[in-house]
């Protein structure tokens, strides 16, 4: 598939809505002999009233011993750009991969609710990248974070305006500094179901679906390299390679990545905090030695782009709000996570080929 296509009709397909992106992602699957798995959710429909599921695509011998993990939409609304990208590895790189003894799993919107809705968090208001935590134990909520919750959001969401919230965590800012706030804001709570990178107080369907993926086929025999998909931090169209895994495989993780440079949550130079709960937890209680990264690319810039999450959260908590206020703060959800524009999408290819490729050749070594 060439730019132009990349950044013609498959971009305005992955990001038109939940079912173009997922039609195009089951067409690609099947027609290179992919077994595909549906994981229906029940519970709740998409925005056009559709079913909603995550599809896991497997292509290559169950058996094998080397296996490439590929997740896209754990954050709902990022798997316009996660899937684009799976769809192209199938187009463009599986055909020359010898399949003996390695398969590639694509699991596809993990989080399908906040795909179709055009939102980064579940039904539930759940950030799925902080829901792996263990919840037989009491999650612990510091007297800063309580602190933070009193000082910069509403006592209750529900019939706020809009712009007052707004206001309100602007004087926040003003006061403490946006370094303060965007590290409180997003490292995960356990406490308010109402504000941002709520961790849940269960584990939620995603969980669940992907706990099942990775006990069915990712087993602690299994070299194992898991790519996952991110976008909004970090300089527009720039990939932070982000290693999840566990510290004592940090050496063989830089040595699988050789195109990049590994950073740690929470690092100095890092675009990404340290978080409680993310997603590779999930995956690490299977198969401990797996090597876990995300690939986060950049949009736009951070203070933008978290204000553009307040408004989503508002919009979760006041759905009954005015039709062409809900189409705004959706379109300018979809915008902050994925530009259509032929340079990002380029820029995130080079980086999605380069570091599957990266990983490939070093399970080829193995």
């Amino acid at each position: 598939m060439t730019f132009r296509q990349i950044s013609g009709p498959l971009g305005r397909a992955c990001r038109s809505n939940y079912s173009g992106a997922r039609a195009l992602f089951l067409d690609t699957a099947q027609a290179i002999g992919c077994h595909i798995d549906h994981y229906l959710n029940e519970r709740v429909v998409g925005i056009a009233g559709e079913a909603l599921y995550c599809d896991v695509a497997r292509l290559g011998p169950d058996s094998a011993s080397r296996k490439i993990l590929l997740s896209s939409g754990v954050h709902g609304v990022e798997a316009y750009c996660g899937s684009a990208m799976q769809i192209l590895i199938m187009q463009n790189l599986v055909p020359q991969i010898d399949l003996q003894d390695l398969q590639i799993i694509f699991v596809h919107t993990l989080n399908p609710y906040g795909c179709s809705h055009y939102s980064r968090n579940n039904e539930n208001n759940i950030d799925l990248n902080r829901n792996f935590v263990d919840f037989s134990q009491a999650q612990n909520t510091s007297d800063e974070q309580r602190l933070f919750r009193e000082q910069a959001y509403p006592a209750d969401w529900t019939g706020t305006d809009l712009n007052r919230c707004l206001q309100r965590i602007e004087r926040y800012i003003a006061n403490y500094g946006a370094e303060r706030f965007q590290t409180l804001m997003t490292q995960g709570q356990y406490f308010s179901p109402q504000d941002p990178y709520f961790g849940g107080y269960a584990s939620c369907w995603s969980n669940k679906v992907w706990t099942d993926v990775c006990k069915k086929h990712c087993q602690a025999n299994v070299n194992l390299v898991h790519l996952d998909f991110h976008t909004g931090l970090g300089p527009r169209g720039a990939c932070e390679l982000i290693y999840t895994g566990s510290p004592e495989h940090v050496q063989r993780a830089s040595q699988t990545f050789i195109s990049g440079r590994l950073i740690a949550p929470g690092a100095k130079d890092s675009s990404t905090p340290s978080i409680s709960g993310p997603l590779c937890c999930g995956l690490l209680a299977v198969n401990p030695d797996a090597l876990c990264v995300a690939l986060e690319f950049g949009t736009i810039p951070i203070e933008a782009m978290l204000g553009t999450l307040i408004e989503a959260n508002w919009l979760h908590n006041n759905p009954e709000c005015d039709e062409k206020e809900r189409r705004r703060i959706q379109d300018k959800t979809v915008n902050a996570f994925f530009i259509s524009e032929p340079d990002w999408l380029h820029q995130v290819w080079d980086m999605t080929e380069t570091y599957f490729m990266d990983a490939l050749h070093s399970l080829n070594k193995t």
